[in-house]
């Protein structure tokens, strides 16, 4: 059987560019490799929070492990 996680990530300010502001998700990865380095694998990422121009605000990373305790 597999474990399933999820880790919610928000968009940081990174400022201005152009006279817009910029967003990014830099926390992100260091997220995806500290699970992987706990043994999870990095399943990909669901969109939780959204602008209505289709920016994304907050992802749910997604994670998968084999369940050993059967």
């Amino acid at each position: 059987m597999k474990k399933v996680r999820f880790v919610h990530v928000k968009t940081e300010s990174e400022g201005l560019q152009y006279g817009h502001s910029m967003y990014s998700f830099s926390s992100a990865e260091p997220v995806i490799a500290e699970q992987i380095k706990n043994g999870w694998d990095y399943k990909g990422f669901i969109p939780l929070l959204c602008q209505a121009d289709g920016s994304i605000n907050e992802l749910s990373l997604v994670f998968e492990k084999e369940d050993n305790e059967e």
